[in-house]
């Protein structure tokens, strides 16, 4: 990335190996921060790191809720009820980009064990 000259002024000598330096250091920040990519791959909205493919029993619950989130109104009681935005739910069961901490994980089961006896899984 350097650029060589070969007609330089005396006094920007000095300024080239500044520029050198400049260059090393730049490409050890790119190549740390490629690094760090690659072992922290965190999803910001839920702080994990393991995949789908790492979580069957996520997989799991998703395959058993979606049949009760079809019904009209139910991701809206279910966000509600988590105390959560609509998109949360999206982002949960639909585009699977995000899963919710153990707390809400929690609130999730119970939701999904009123919802399949029938009952009304109010908040």
């Amino acid at each position: 990335m350097s650029v060589k000259h070969s007609a330089l002024h005396p006094a920007a000598e000095p300024l080239e190996a500044v520029i050198s330096a400049s260059e090393a250091l730049v490409k050890e920040a790119l190549a740390q921060r490629q690094k760090r990519k690659a072992v922290v791959a965190r999803n910001a909205r839920t702080q994990t790191r393991a995949t789908l493919a790492d979580a069957p029993r996520w997989s799991a619950l998703v395959e058993a809720c979606t049949p009760h989130l079809q019904k009209h109104g139910a991701r809206n009681q279910l966000a509600r009820h988590l105390g959560v935005t609509r998109q949360c739910i999206c982002h949960y069961f639909t585009s699977r980009t995000a899963r919710p901490d153990a707390e809400r994980t929690l609130m999730i089961l119970e939701w999904l064990a009123a919802s399949r006896a029938g009952h009304d899984p109010a908040p």
